[in-house]
């Protein structure tokens, strides 16, 4: 059996025969790169899954290297001698695919450069324009079968010739992924209503409540002004840079006024509880320590000597009483 503590574990999606790798600008923060692959004109990226995990209690313990208690065990057979072999693999993090939408990096770009937006530019303009605008340009070439598809999402178009024109739109664009924001939260509120127990779900829940785990209903209005705050916050966080953010909010004109005002009488309310129960702690140990001072003396009780027993006749007196 032979013990590897390098090697890593990764998911692939089914039915996709090869990959190839690209690194790309991270839409969050163009500076930064982050590693996908490319096959049959779909993205993924790449998403590391270890122990650490925040929801996880304090008090379990984990090893030095804070990772999971366990290891992968694989088990293999030669098919032509069907001799059995296996080996294990230490680590215990896995690094899992998920499809990545390009689009989110083409906005964060495009928003950030005017070059896109003055003018009507054929695709293959569009390409030297977006090579010649990103410092490390070896991916832009390597993805070019997703622009087509992508450019009419955040892009004016315009056909003349037989040839298709485009003009970013940063319109478009937000609309876009104000589009994506609707969409996660109506799966957010649907899976609510099917009682599906998904992490986001709870930990929205979870701060809603004056105490955890509270019965109390939350007012529908509430619940829904987070919901929708918690999508924008997931997919502007993971996807989109700080300027594209700031332009949605100010586009949509999204109203979170009840939920601030919500949590702010929340606040106050766990503060309210917390002196409350100060306050009867305070209490207790004040009766408690009053009870030992006032606590009545036991009372002396006095020792008597034992008498001893005189035979008769033998008493001081028993002379004097005698006959003369």
């Amino acid at each position: 059996m032979q013990i590897d503590s390098s090697t890593r574990i990764l998911v692939l999606p089914d039915n996709v025969p090869s990959f190839k790798i690209v690194n790309i600008p991270s839409p969050v923060d163009l500076s930064k790169t982050v590693t996908v692959l490319f096959s049959e004109n779909q993205l993924f990226e790449l998403i590391d899954v270890s122990g650490n995990n925040p929801y996880h209690d304090k008090n379990i313990e984990l090893p030095k290297t804070s990772g999971s208690v366990k290891s992968w065990i694989f088990e293999t057979q030669d098919p032509i001698s069907s001799e059995e072999s296996g080996y294990v693999i230490q680590s215990p993090n896995v690094t899992s695919t998920s499809k990545f939408n390009l689009t989110y990096l083409l906005i964060s770009i495009l928003s950030q450069s005017s070059a896109f937006g003055k003018r009507f530019i054929t695709l293959e303009d569009f390409v030297d324009t977006l090579g010649s605008t990103v410092t490390d340009n070896t991916w832009v070439q390597q993805l070019y079968p997703l622009y087509e598809a992508i450019l009419p999402n955040i892009c004016d178009a315009m056909i003349e010739n037989d040839e298709t024109f485009y003009r970013y739109s940063e319109e478009r664009s937000i609309n876009f992924i104000h589009e994506k924001v609707l969409k996660l939260t109506d799966f957010i509120s649907n899976s609510i209503s099917a009682k599906k127990d998904y992490q986001l779900v709870q930990s929205i829940r979870n701060n809603l409540y004056e105490s955890l785990g509270d019965a109390e209903t939350i007012p529908e209005n509430i619940l829904k002004q987070a919901i929708q705050r918690n999508c924008i916050d997931l997919i502007c966080g993971s996807y989109c840079s700080k300027g594209i953010t700031q332009a949605l909010f100010k586009s949509k004109n999204y109203d979170f006024s009840e939920l601030d005002a919500y949590l702010v009488s929340l606040v106050q309310k766990k503060k309210d509880l917390e002196m409350v129960e100060q306050n009867m702690n305070s209490v207790v140990e004040t009766t408690k320590s009053a009870s030992k001072k006032k606590a009545p003396p036991k009372k002396a009780t006095a020792s008597r000597k034992p008498v001893k027993k005189v035979a008769i006749g033998k008493g001081a007196l028993d002379g004097f009483f005698k006959k003369a």
